[in-house]
């Protein structure tokens, strides 16, 4: 097994060497159009290279052309045409990776380190939704051609770490909680909850992050940022929706059925009055595990109850 692995790192690290040759050679066939500073022709010619390697059926070639696009179209700032290049690279993948005799590891290696120059040559500041749109397609192709999923992880942690150092919050916070990486989230709890919210907020706070993991359906990333940062003589107001989340994080493991969930959320019903949000989640929660919507199912209940009083004497 361990052979294996070792195999696989060097064809890697051999496909990142030819990568970067390539991208070099890019860089010299390109010299006089970039020292003239001519983006437009050079967009031009570039999408003429891609579509030859396209029709050659060359993919690491096509891959090499696309990392350096899209590094030489981010030093100028040239964002628009950025976009362009990830646009192409998103849409030929999704022909490529069709293809199961393309989805070797050599392919899938170039795929991921043109994945990484990409999102390494895009300066964050101002370019957040450019780069969270195209990481949500980079995750959609990873889960559609069995790409492992662990690659597209270690892309979402580092862009969740970016944005917190580039005063991005919320962007960080949504990318961390699909990574499920307990020290990226706990990282984001800690910059955009702890220093900024008095204890009852926390509280709410901390349910809310560990309903929407469990939408995500990452019931031990849910059980784990609540154990880590629950301590209830903190949280003597709100303390029963953070025991009724430890509740709900058991029941789901412990797959006691819509019966008992069901039962369980309406047991708390008061408490999941404390925000607007909580009984939303219950219905994605509810959605995700057994395809109903609980409180929508109580709604229609209480109307039928209520039709029924009307039309008695």
């Amino acid at each position: 097994m361990e052979e294996k692995t070792n195999e696989n790192k060097s064809q890697n690290d051999g496909q990142i060497d030819k990568n970067q040759e390539s991208q070099n050679t890019y860089t010299e066939k390109f010299k006089d159009l970039i020292e003239a500073k001519d983006l437009y022709n050079l967009l031009v010619q570039i999408k003429v290279l891609i579509r030859k390697e396209i029709r050659k059926n060359n993919y690491d070639e096509f891959c090499a052309i696309i990392s350096f696009a899209v590094k030489e179209f981010s030093k100028h700032n040239e964002i628009n045409s950025t976009n362009d290049i990830f646009n192409i690279f998103t849409t030929e993948n999704e022909k490529f990776l069709k293809e199961s005799d393309k989805k070797d590891n050599n392919t899938i290696a170039s795929f991921l380190n043109t994945c990484k120059n990409c999102f390494n040559a895009i300066p964050m500041k101002n370019n957040e939704k450019v780069k969270m749109s195209h990481m949500q397609k980079f995750q959609i192709l990873c889960d559609n051609y069995g790409i492992p999923h662990s690659s597209i992880t270690d892309f979402q942690e580092r862009f969740a770490v970016e944005c917190i150092k580039n005063n991005e919050p919320i962007t960080g916070y949504r990318l961390a909680l699909k990574s499920g990486n307990i020290s990226i989230i706990q990282m984001i709890y800690n910059n955009l909850i702890l220093q900024n919210c008095n204890e009852d907020e926390k509280a709410l706070s901390l349910a809310r992050i560990s309903f929407e993991l469990l939408v995500l359906k990452n019931h031990s990333a849910a059980y784990k940022i609540l154990a880590q940062n629950i301590d209830v003589r903190n949280f003597k107001n709100n303390a029963t929706i953070l025991n009724f989340s430890f509740f709900l994080i058991m029941y789901i493991e412990k797959n006691l059925g819509y019966l008992k969930f069901k039962e369980l959320i309406y047991q708390y019903e008061v408490s999941l009055n404390l925000d607007p949000s909580f009984k939303k989640y219950m219905d994605k929660i509810s959605l995700t595990y057994f395809n109903k919507k609980v409180f929508a199912e109580k709604m229609n209940f209480d109307i039928l109850k209520m039709m029924k009083a009307m039309s008695q004497p």
